[in-house]
C-alpha cells in the first residue's frame, strides 16, 4: 500500500530475520517478557539485548515508560525498539504512532511490526489490523512522515494475512479515484463544448500512476450536428490509437513493492496506464493495461517476465521452507552462540552440500566462502572462518512407508507421475481448465 513516499507492507514471515533500521517487540512492563514472538526475539538477538533492557530498567532513576530501545544484537535488524504490550484496539494504534514517531526522531527509513495484541493481548485479528493500518494512515496524513519509508507488519501465522488485506484494500479504495487516459482526453473535449463531463472511477488496489497531460481539442462549427459530428471522428481516431489488455494470474498476488515499482517506472517510460486488481475471494488477480497500442504491448511482455520471475521465486521459496523442515545449517558465532541460516542460504548450503561443491553466503552481510563438505565458512578476505552444523531433520527410516523408494540421502527430489493416476489428472485437469490443449511430455513432482 503505497501513501506518498511511504510504503506500508504485510506479508507472512519471520520478524527475527528482517534486515531493517528497528524492528519492534511487544514485551511486559519490565521488557523481559519470555514467550511468543518476544521470546522468539530475545533468543535470537542474544543476551546482550537482554542484559541492555535490564540495564535500562534497573538504573538509578529509572522511570517506567512503555517503550525502551536497545541494539539489535545478532538479528539483521540493527535496532529493537521493546514496547508494553497492549489488548485495547485505541491503545495499539497510538503504540504504534508513538514508535514511528520514534523512528522519525531516529531517522530510521524502516520499521517492522509483529501483529501487536494477537498473541497473549488476544485481541481480534481484524480489530487489530484496522488499529495497526489506521495508525500508520493517519501518521502520513498528518505530515510526520519525513525520514520512515517502509514499514512491515510481518505475521507468523499465514491465515491473519488475509484479515489485513482485506483492512488496506478498504482504505485504498476510499482514498483512490483514477480515470483512464481515453476519459480524461473524452472530459477535455465535453468540458470545453459545454456537452457535460463523463468520469471514470475505480475502487481496485491501484497503483500511483503517471500523469499525462491531457490533449485538449478547441472545435467549432457552423451548427451543432456538425460539432457532434466532429466530436465522434475525434473519439473515433483515439480509439484506434488505444488498446486496453488484462493479464490474469495468481502470482500477481504474489508481488512485493520492488514488483510495483517496476510497473511504476513501465508506466513512467510509456504512454500506458497500469491498473492492479487484487481481485475478491472467488476471482483470480488480475492487471489492466491501457495506453497507446505498441506501448501495451511492450509494457504486457514485460509484466509478464516480472510475473515469472515472482513464479520462480516463490517456487524457489516453497523449496526451501520444504528443505528447512527436513535439514537445518547453523554457523557458530564468535561469542560461543549457533545461529540458525535464512531459508535461502540453507537451501544453498544443503544443494552444495549434496553436489560436493562450494557456494557464496553472506554472514552478518560479510561475504563468505563455504564448503559444507568440511562444515566451514571463509570470508572474501580470508581473515575469518566460521565453523559450520548440519542437522537432519529427517524422521528415522523404519518409520518410513516400506513401499517408499530410498531417496539415497537426497533432500528434494523430482519424480515422474504415472500417466492416469489421480496425482497426474489432477495436474492435467489444472493446465487445461482454461482451455489450453498442450502437448504433454512429462508430469513430475517435488518429493
Amino acid at each position: 500500500m503505497q501513501m506518498g513516499q511511504l510504503t506500508l507492507e504485510v506479508s507472512s514471515g519471520d520478524i527475527t530475520k528482517e534486515a531493517c533500521d528497528a524492528i519492534v517487540n511487544s514485551s511486559n512492563q519490565n521488557f523481559s517478557l519470555q514467550a511468543g514472538v518476544s521470546k522468539a526475539i530475545l533468543d535470537s538477538a542474544g543476551p546482550t539485548v537482554v542484559l541492555e533492557c535490564a540495564r535500562i530498567v534497573n538504573s538509578p532513576g529509572y522511570v517506567p515508560r512503555a517503550m525502551i530501545m536497545t541494539s539489535g544484537g545478532l538479528l539483521p535488524s540493527r535496532n529493537i525498539i521493546h514496547i508494553v504490550g497492549q489488548n485495547d484496539a485505541d491503545k495499539i494504534k497510538e503504540m504504534v504512532q508513538v514508535v514511528l514517531k520514534l523512528c522519525e526522531q531516529q531517522k530510521f527509513s524502516s520499521v517492522a511490526f509483529p501483529a501487536l495484541g494477537t498473541g497473549q493481548g488476544g485481541v481480534k485479528p481484524s480489530v487489530v489490523a484496522d488499529a495497526m493500518v489506521g495508525a500508520v494512515v493517519d501518521f502520513v496524513r498528518k505530515k510526520h512522515q519525513k525520514s520512515v519509508c517502509s514499514v512491515k507488519i510481518l505475521i507468523f501465522q499465514t491465515a491473519m494475512v488475509t484479515e489485513f488485506h482485506n483492512c488496506m484494500k478498504k482504505r485504498q479504495g476510499q482514498e483512490v479515484e483514477e480515470k483512464s487516459i481515453f476519459n480524461r482526453i473524452k472530459d477535455s473535449v465535453t468540458s470545453f463544448l459545454g456537452l457535460g463531463a463523463e468520469q471514470q472511477s475505480s475502487t481496485d488496489f491501484v497503483l500511483e500512476r503517471q500523469e499525462f497531460d491531457p490533449a485538449v481539442f478547441q472545435l467549432c462549427a457552423d451548427n451543432q450536428r456538425n460539432l457532434s459530428m466532429a466530436k465522434k471522428r475525434i473519439n473515433e481516431v483515439v480509439l484506434m490509437e488505444q488498446a486496453q489488455r488484462t493479464i490474469i494470474d495468481q502470482y500477481i498476488n504474489q508481488f512485493t513493492q520492488d514488483n510495483i515499482n517496476e510497473l511504476e517506472a513501465l508506466q513512467r517510460k510509456l504512454t500506458v496506464s497500469i491498473r492492479l486488481d487484487r481481485g475478491q475471494e472467488d476471482q483470480e488477480p488480475r492487471i489492466h493495461l491501457e495506453g497507446l497500442t505498441r506501448d501495451v504491448s511492450t509494457a504486457e511482455s514485460d509484466i509478464r517476465n516480472i510475473i515469472r520471475r515472482v513464479e520462480r521465486n516463490e517456487n524457489l521459496k516453497s523449496k526451501a521452507i520444504l528443505v528447512s523442515g527436513l535439514v537445518e545449517w547453523k554457523f557458530q558465532h564468535r561469542n560461543g552462540s549457533v545461529v540458525p541460516f535464512d531459508l535461502f542460504t540453507n537451501l544453498q548450503l544443503e544443494e552444495a552440500f549434496e553436489r560436493k561443491t562450494t557456494v557464496k553466503i553472506k554472514i552478518k552481510n560479510e561475504e563468505f566462502s563455504a564448503d559444507p563438505a568440511l562444515k566451514k565458512a571463509i570470508s572474501t578476505n580470508g581473515k575469518k572462518q566460521m565453523e559450520l552444523e548440519r542437522k537432519d531433520l529427517r524422521v528415522r527410516d523404519d518409520l518410513l512407508p516400506q513401499h517408499w523408494d530410498d531417496m539415497q540421502g537426497s533432500i528434494v527430489k523430482l519424480v515422474p507421475l504415472t500417466g492416469g493416476s489421480q496425482e497426474y489428472n489432477d495436474v492435467l485437469a489444472d493446465v487445461t481448465k482454461n482451455g489450453l490443449s498442450p502437448n504433454i511430455i512429462q508430469v513430475r513432482s517435488f518429493s
